[in-house]
């Protein structure tokens, strides 16, 4: 998960339990409020029925000619009472029911507990007594009034929180969005630098604090290119260099051999050119590879390579000593048109035929097919190169199995080069169409 939606997610996450922690305080305050008001209400409303009650039953002036009220309804003219929500009872001193409200049955049928407020499974109560008279009165109002009110005003307070959360999720994504955008457009600026793009990143518009970081990378960078640039140099001019000494201390051991022929010292001679041969060809290696590690393959135009694969060709077939047999299977049938430097082309066909020739099997041809699809194959028969070994023969001084002389360079960069280019170089065992064999496929750019 990227910092980016961590963020968002953990913002929200934050804000949701704040949020639902303050609702939860705020509920137990509204709770605690309701009792307080239904308290308030209920002892007034006590006060007011005991003293109507006791001054009819009591302190009217003929109270033997008054016959007590047989129902709230008299009592409710009387108090201007409505009892949808209330129920009540007045009880004399043996506690017998003086009046009730229609509705108190149901709600009064629990004991009667100590004066003053309490609350029960069911209902609410007040009860209060009067000293002088000795009647007492019992109000109630049924529970589910209470926390109908709680519930709304519960709901009041969640509800609109989910709607909220949405709309405050969206805008911290827009915010940490426009926020994060320096620093995703310095790690996309570090995604695209590697081994072939040491290029400088842009500091102009980052934050003063993103700034440092963009600088020591510069700066990493640029001693990064400068030691790259030293090794290509030297491993160039050491190649360069070493090719004209070497061509002639191997025309010198040629002429030795020559003249000495099957005499004393012809074996040593014949050892000299091996390793001369040798020298010459892994310095000549070394210059491919410094070639490769400059992008020698990057080219932006198409160009027609049809003639250097003829003239590649023919460099291995039309040679003096042991021409090679090569197979070139032409199903393109048009010009050559690759994105590619025409050096580098050269130098892959040549690592891939040079390949085939060394670890193929002897006094077999090689097959060099040319597909429709922009593709080209080198196949030789031979020893199957394992699955999981393939990967390993594109790295810088990997061989096979095979006992064949070699640096084990020229398929690696074969493989930088058509990189480098846009295409791809893939190796198959057994070759394809062959029950043995090496294969080597280039998909062209």
């Amino acid at each position: 998960m990227t910092i980016t939606w961590r963020l968002i997610l953990s913002l929200t996450l934050i804000i949701a339990i704040s949020w639902l922690g303050a609702a939860v305080i705020t509920r137990n305050v509204f709770v605690d409020e309701v009792d307080e008001i239904l308290a308030d209400n209920l002892q007034g409303e006590a006060t007011r029925i005991l003293h109507i009650t006791t001054h009819i039953l009591l302190e009217a002036p003929e109270i033997d000619e008054v016959e007590p009220p047989e129902s709230s309804d008299d009592l409710a003219l009387l108090s201007g009472l409505r009892f949808d929500f209330l129920a009540f009872e007045v009880r004399d001193a043996k506690g017998k029911v003086v009046l009730r409200s229609p509705n108190s049955e149901e709600l009064l049928s629990e004991t009667r507990k100590k004066d003053g407020f309490y609350v029960t499974k069911n209902a609410l109560f007040f009860a209060l007594s009067d000293p002088k008279s000795r009647y007492s009165i019992t109000m109630a109002t049924a529970s589910h009034h209470r926390d109908e009110a709680i519930s709304e005003a519960s709901w009041a307070l969640v509800l609109p929180m989910i709607g909220l959360l949405v709309l405050m999720a969206a805008t911290t994504a827009l915010l940490v969005r426009a926020f994060l955008a320096p620093l995703s457009d310095l790690s996309l600026q570090m995604s695209k630098r590697g081994g072939n793009n040491l290029t400088q990143l842009q500091i102009d518009g980052l934050p003063p604090d993103l700034r440092p970081i963009a600088g020591s990378v510069n700066l990493l960078m640029q001693r990064l290119q400068t030691a790259l640039d030293s090794e290509r140099v030297f491993a160039a001019n050491s190649a360069h260099e070493l090719r004209t000494p070497l061509a002639g201390a191997l025309a010198q051991a040629q002429q030795l051999r020559a003249e000495i022929g099957e005499g004393a010292g012809s074996a040593r001679a014949a050892q000299i050119e091996s390793a001369l041969k040798k020298l010459a060809h892994l310095a000549t290696r070394f210059l491919q590879l410094a070639r490769a590690d400059a992008n020698l393959g990057q080219l932006q135009e198409r160009q027609n390579l049809g003639p250097v694969l003829n003239l590649v060709v023919q460099e291995f077939t039309g040679r003096a000593a042991a021409p090679l047999k090569l197979l070139v299977q032409d199903s393109l049938h048009q010009d050559l048109l690759v994105q590619m430097d025409a050096d580098a082309f050269a130098i892959v066909l040549r690592n891939l035929i040079e390949n085939a020739e060394k670890h193929g099997a002897p006094d077999t041809p090689i097959t060099m097919a040319i597909g429709p699809d922009w593709t080209i194959s080198v196949k030789n028969h031979g020893t199957v190169v394992a699955q999981q070994d393939l990967p390993a023969l594109k790295q810088r001084f990997q061989r096979g199995q095979s006992e064949s002389d070699g640096a084990g360079l020229g398929l690696a960069i074969a493989d930088k080069l058509i990189t480098q280019s846009g295409g791809t170089l893939t190796l198959i065992s057994p070759a394809s169409g062959y029950q043995d064999g090496f294969e080597g496929l280039i998909k062209l750019p």
